[in-house]
């Protein structure tokens, strides 16, 4: 079976979201936070649009992922 361009557009970009690297950078983004909360510093503004940053790319890619799936 042969994937369209726009379907391994898809899949690119949800490869990259799930990549080692981008795995690194969340888990060290949640480290210095909870690091911050332990010590009563976290800025609460900055963390919740960190999660609202990291809900958004997780719906993206299960809408990519959906469409994906869809085409095969």
């Amino acid at each position: 079976m042969w994937f369209s361009i726009e379907q391994l557009k898809k899949l690119q970009a949800v490869s990259y979201q799930l990549s080692g690297n981008t795995s690194n950078f969340i888990n060290q983004n949640i480290t210095q936070r909870r690091e911050l909360a332990t010590k009563g510093e976290l800025n609460k503004v900055e963390m919740v649009q960190f999660v609202n940053f990291i809900e958004s790319q997780l719906q993206i890619n299960k809408r990519l992922l959906e469409e994906f799936i869809e085409g095969i």
